[in-house]
């Protein structure tokens, strides 16, 4: 790329910052889209729906995301979907259950979409008063869809083919995070020319990605999330209380017990602990009594099960020397220290694009699980020797960062894979 090339990118680059900082402006309806920008976050659990003008479109129900399966419980019984499906999730066979996004269940996804997220967007636009047909449609799609584009059997690419989405434009979901971040004043857009690490943990499924200038570098994802919570907690039970050691096997308790302990889950977010109450959940085989589970879960504990399980399978998966390692050979996993696991993930991650920790602007975290202390203090520590501004967003927004900036996508811009934002033929020029 010669001077003058380099030049020119760098001036779109700028103006794209520019129209960004004022996109209140710039980022009114269309005549083509005089609804505004719908986005679709199709996370690991749960679909959430972004308006560009409205926000987080909620649920009939109140709730600010969809159960992102479908139970087809045997016997012809009816389909379940949403927090119906939701709610028998952990009862049912698993084999009833299809998930829109897990490492076993890809092909999944144009079922759910159609199934699930098209009743959705539709009663959740109707609500609001606008018309899906008049609105310009974005989905999110995890990192590791990027390098497959070209992949025939890429699910997201079938999904692409279907009339109902076929208009649907496609962002990845670390460069919606950062653009959501912009938008929230969590990220400056006066220092996005270097790298930024995305670390997104969402239900079972976490991502570390390296986005600059809006296009994703390099990314790894791994088969942990924020259920890891839930898993430690229910193991936690079933050690300690030796009347339900085998609750696994009645579906309707241990549903109510996953039920618990993700309410449980988002307690230790804040508390330093939380308190596990299920009157009969199960019975004594012995004296034909009822048991009542009232167990008081500590956080550190549960902290100290998370981390020795999340280190443990990574280094029984991957920390074997070999060259298709995602952990670096340089930078050992030191057992039960999850910043350790950070910081050999991030260094391999790196050293594959030739960039080192110090070229990183920032470190952005976002996703439901990315809410614990224990992730937030963890992340912290591996980029504090680097003196890495780690962006921790609210709380209330970290889980919908995706969705919110997906939403942003300027009304002149369309997005390319290996390009960034592209503006549009015929769109006017903002006056810098």
């Amino acid at each position: 790329m010669n001077r003058m090339e380099e030049e020119w990118e760098d001036y779109q680059w700028q103006l794209q910052q520019y129209e960004k900082a004022h996109r209140n402006e710039n980022s009114g309806a269309t005549d083509q889209y005089k609804d505004g920008t719908l986005a679709v976050d199709v996370g690991t659990m749960f679909v959430k729906l972004a308006h560009n003008g409205n926000g987080i479109l909620a649920t009939r129900e109140g709730a600010r995301s969809t159960f992102a399966g479908i139970i087809q419980p045997p016997d012809g019984e009816e389909v379940l979907m949403g927090q119906r499906a939701f709610e028998k999730f952990w009862e049912l066979d698993p084999k009833t259950t299809s998930m829109a996004r897990s490492s076993a269940a890809e092909e999944n996804t144009e079922e759910i979409l159609m199934k699930v997220v098209s009743p959705s967007i539709q009663d959740a636009v109707e609500r609001a008063g606008l018309d899906h047909s008049k609105m310009r449609s974005i989905v999110t799609v995890p990192p590791t869809a990027v390098q497959d584009t070209q992949d025939k059997n890429n699910p997201w690419n079938h999904t692409h083919n279907n009339d109902t989405w076929k208009t649907a434009e496609w962002i990845p979901e670390p460069v919606a995070a950062v653009w959501g971040a912009q938008v929230h004043g969590e990220l400056p857009l006066h220092d996005l020319n270097k790298p930024v690490l995305v670390i997104d943990m969402g239900a079972s499924m976490t991502s570390l990605s390296v986005v600059q200038r809006d296009v994703v570098l390099t990314n790894v994802s791994l088969d942990f999330g924020a259920q890891v919570y839930v898993d430690a907690i229910c193991d936690h039970v079933v050690e300690s209380q030796p009347g339900l050691s085998t609750v696994k096997n009645d579906g309707m308790a241990w549903q109510r017990l996953r039920t618990a302990a993700q309410e449980a889950v988002q307690e230790l977010n804040t508390q330093p602990q939380a308190q596990l109450n299920i009157p009969y959940i199960g019975m004594d085989l012995e004296t034909r009594e009822p048991i009542h589970l009232d167990l008081r879960v500590p956080r550190q504990l549960i902290e100290q099960k998370v981390a020795d399980a999340i280190v443990t399978d990574m280094i029984l998966k991957y920390e074997d020397g070999s060259s298709s390692s995602i952990l670096s050979p340089h930078v050992p996993v030191v057992p039960h220290s999850l910043s350790s696991l950070w910081m050999s993930l991030m260094t391999q991650l790196l050293t594959g694009i030739n960039q080192q920790p110090q070229d990183l602007g920032h470190v952005l975290v976002v996703g439901g699980g990315a809410k614990h202390q224990m992730v937030e203090s963890t992340i912290k520590e591996c980029f504090g020797f680097f003196q890495t501004e780690v962006v921790l967003p609210a709380l209330s927004t970290r889980s919908e960062l995706v969705a919110l900036g997906a939403s942003s996508l300027l009304p002149q811009y369309e997005y390319h894979f290996d390009k960034g934002l592209v503006r549009l033929e015929g769109e006017a020029t903002a006056e810098a």
